[in-house]
């Protein structure tokens, strides 16, 4: 299995039978780093879920509010399902990432 990292030391694993390339990978993020909200709302989920990266509610709860400042409605469910998750140390945390993002 092969860990790619986006620009925040975030990424997702690749595994030898998926057809995902390293280049795909590094697209996926980039897009999401540069403001789309699709991007952002799957990487919401799939942090959320720990499908592909490793799970992480603080990270889930900042892109799905990325997402949903770009517009995806989804992201909104999806922020608050994250954000049941976290302390309050962790949301201010969340929040704070999610600015870097949008």
């Amino acid at each position: 299995m092969t860990f790619i990292a986006d620009s925040a030391g975030l990424g997702c694993f690749l595994s030898k039978r998926e057809h995902s390339t390293k280049v795909e990978c590094s697209r996926f993020f980039r897009a999401a780093e540069q403001g789309y909200a699709g991007a952002q709302y799957n990487l919401g989920l799939m942090y959320l879920r720990g499908e592909g990266v490793p799970q992480n509610d603080v990270v889930a709860y900042a892109w799905a509010s990325a997402a949903a400042a770009n517009g995806e409605e989804a992201g909104v469910t999806l922020r608050d399902i994250a954000a049941e998750k976290l302390t309050k140390t962790e949301r201010a945390k969340a929040q704070a990432l999610a600015a870097q993002y949008f």
